[in-house]
């Protein structure tokens, strides 16, 4: 390719530039118009079962608005600084490709030699350097960012990899998939060490930040802290293991305030340490007498990482003891109010610190039910019901069960009960045990009712009803079949109206027959099954 005359280094440090300024404009132009574009949102059932709510803040905007004036000025962690520091994945050899083209226009404004580049990769860093090939000057040097001899991309996918559990050898395997160089061992843990610290230098630093929040909190509510400057708060609790199961070795447990969302304090357990079984090891195969392995464990003691002796189904509760047992201490708060599920042994181990009266003196720890746990728990009962009813043989040496099938206890039904529950339970909170116990009856009989046997009786009435069955009530017209009417409201989802004869025009006489041809043959089977299910049960019982 021919040199090309006047092409110095300035022209193309502004073409770079003036091509980076179109690549920003052009993504900001993308942001905007996804930004402008209107959300659409059809009804659904679970949005005909809850009353119309007001737009409500965020849990991000929230906890944003209640740092503002917290943080110190200046400081820009977790904000958008308008700078686009997104990766692409490109081959190599295109890259090599392409600077060897446009080094081949540049030549160097000192002594007019063509330019030389070095390209050298570490993972998912790249380090690029361009020469003048006469006087040697350094045209460009790209170095990958770092953070205390850190690379930011490398640092990033290590604490990815810590974050899906795969570790180095997960890191390994994305590493030959695209192609890369991987992390060498010594790299890998070394960053890896860099980002357990920097998350610990984090918490450190903004714990601090994250109180006086939640005091601004509670001060905008009215209360305040008493004259030991001690606040009262609620907080929820809940504890989780690093595997599943009861035979994990690390445990955590949190404290998260129920209003702003924030962590407030949290407390990690492990009842293993590997360096610990190593001595223990070497002792035991007769490597070492008790004297040395003595020495040993003293020396190694500072580092321990086994901070529990006991079973991993008491850490939880474990945790708990400890972090109410320094709220005041540490946090200047007192956890009064206990969140979380029904049959927390952590609470029964809160209210049984200091023989019995709790870990406050001058207040005991009230309980209250997580409303998630409690829908949760729910659907859980009614999947172990499902599971357990008595089976008939389904054909072809299957079984099935007497509580699923089509119309039964689906699993699109259990996914819906729950969720109807909490709503429910929302709506009456402050209310009267018997209205919340009726709206709960209602949104079940709701679902389970069919053209045989509605159970509308307990669903609002009058022509604002969600039942539809009631608002057909309310104006003194004839309910329309339930399967009918699911048909309507997704048509009329979709635009096309609101009566049957709407829907019907937009069919031919051709689908209408299929659809004849197709419910008939749905029903022929469901008599057979019930027939059969009949027989089953009478020559059984």
């Amino acid at each position: 390719m021919p040199t090309r005359k006047g092409w110095t280094k300035k022209k193309a440090e502004k073409a770079v530039k003036a091509a980076e300024a179109r690549w920003k404009k052009k993504r900001e132009s993308e942001r905007d118009g996804d930004q402008s574009q209107p959300s659409t949102s059809h009804s659904s059932p679970a949005s005909s079962l809850s009353s119309p709510a007001p737009s409500k803040v965020s849990a991000v905007s929230r906890r944003n608005t209640l740092l503002d004036g917290i943080y110190e000025v200046g400081n820009t962690a977790g904000k958008d600084t308008g700078v686009d520091e997104s990766n692409i994945i490109v081959e190599e050899g295109r890259v090599r490709a392409l600077l060897a083209a446009v080094l081949e226009l540049a030549t160097c404004d000192d002594c007019g030699a063509l330019l030389d580049y070095s390209m050298e990769t570490n993972c998912a860093d790249t380090f690029l350097l361009v020469k003048c090939k006469g006087c040697r000057m350094i045209i460009y040097s790209d170095n990958p960012k770092t953070k205390q001899n850190h690379s930011v991309n490398n640092t990033n996918l290590v604490y990815q990899t810590l974050q899906a559990g795969s570790g180095r050898t997960g890191l390994c395997s994305i590493s030959a998939a695209l192609r890369i160089q991987h992390l060498s061992r010594s790299a890998y843990y070394g960053t890896r060490k860099f980002v357990g610290d920097s998350i610990m230098n984090f918490k450190n630093t903004n714990n601090d930040q994250l109180i006086q929040a939640v005091f601004k909190h509670y001060q905008e509510k009215g209360i305040s802290p008493d004259e030991d400057g001690v606040l009262k708060v609620c907080v929820s609790y809940d504890g989780t293991w690093m595997t599943r199961g009861h035979k994990s070795h690390m445990g955590i447990g949190c404290i998260i305030e129920s209003d702003t969302g924030f962590i407030i304090d949290h407390e990690v357990l492990s009842n293993y340490c590997l360096e610990c079984s190593r001595i223990d090891t070497r002792k035991r195969n007769g490597n070492i007498d008790a004297a040395t392995h003595k020495v040993k464990m003293e020396k190694h003691q500072p580092m321990c990482r086994k901070f529990f002796s006991g079973k991993s189904g008491a850490m939880e509760p474990e945790a708990a003891v400890r972090l109410w047992g320094r709220s005041v201490a540490m946090k200047k708060m007192k956890y009064v109010t206990f969140i979380g599920d029904g049959d927390s042994a952590a609470f029964k181990a809160v209210t049984g610190m200091n023989d019995g009266h709790g870990p406050h003196d001058d207040v005991s720890v009230v309980k209250e039910e997580c409303l998630n746990h409690v829908s949760k728990r729910l659907g859980t009962r009614l999947r172990t019901l499902k599971a357990k009813s008595t089976s008939v043989p389904g054909g072809k040496g299957r079984k099935r069960s007497l509580l699923g099938g089509r119309g039964k206890l689906t699993d699109a039904v259990i996914e819906k009960l729950p969720f109807y529950y909490g709503q429910a339970v929302k709506r009456n909170v402050g209310g009267s045990t018997e209205a919340m116990r009726k709206d709960i009856l209602s949104t079940f009989y709701h679902c389970t009712s069919t053209d045989e046997v509605p159970r509308h009786n307990l669903c609002p009435e009058g022509e604002d009803s969600w039942c539809f069955y009631q608002r057909a009530q309310a104006k003194n017209e004839c309910p329309r079949p339930h399967k009918d009417m699911k048909r309507v409201n997704i048509m009329k989802e979709l635009g096309f109206g609101d009566s049957t004869t709407a829907v019907t025009n937009y069919l031919s006489a051709k689908d209408k027959s299929r659809i004849e041809a197709s419910q008939r043959k749905k029903l022929s089977k469901k008599r057979k099954r019930t027939e059969s299910d009949a027989a089953y049960r009478t020559s059984a019982f």
